[in-house]
């Protein structure tokens, strides 16, 4: 009878444990570092957003028309944008303009997170295509 009761015990804490172990891992971003990316609801291929380490670029259907900033990682998953240059016409943002990402969820190969301006923030959602590049290899 005591060795029952001492399995049922050792069951219960090995199945609690289980169950609090499983919890979800920390978000990482790292894959953003160094990434194209393109908005889920995009339909200009040519419009997407590089990040290469402290530098980002966003371009608005070709080449000629883009926006170039300077980036400074806050977080594993957030950076703050400072605008060097923008050549897209009569774009609302002078240079010198700081814009706050924040990535929040990844979910099915797609970045949730927000983008912050002043006061206000609106939703974004992208796709990296170079992390599906090397995931498809």
């Amino acid at each position: 009878m005591k060795i029952s009761k001492t399995l049922l015990t050792t069951g219960l804490i090995l199945t609690a444990t289980a169950a609090f172990a499983q919890t979800e891992k920390p978000l990482s971003c790292k894959t953003l570092r160094h990434s194209k990316l393109v908005a889920v609801d995009e339909e200009d291929e040519h419009r997407y957003v590089l990040i290469r380490g402290k530098k980002h670029i966003e371009y608005f259907g070709d080449k000629k028309r883009y926006i170039k900033s300077n980036i400074k990682w806050t977080s594993d998953c957030s950076f703050k944008a400072t605008m060097t240059e923008c050549t897209v016409p009569d774009f609302p943002l002078k240079v010198g303009a700081v814009m706050l990402v924040q990535f929040e969820t990844y979910k099915k190969g797609v970045w949730h997170g927000k983008v912050t301006i002043g006061d206000e923030s609106v939703p974004i959602e992208y796709v990296n295509v170079e992390e599906k590049k090397k995931n498809n290899k």
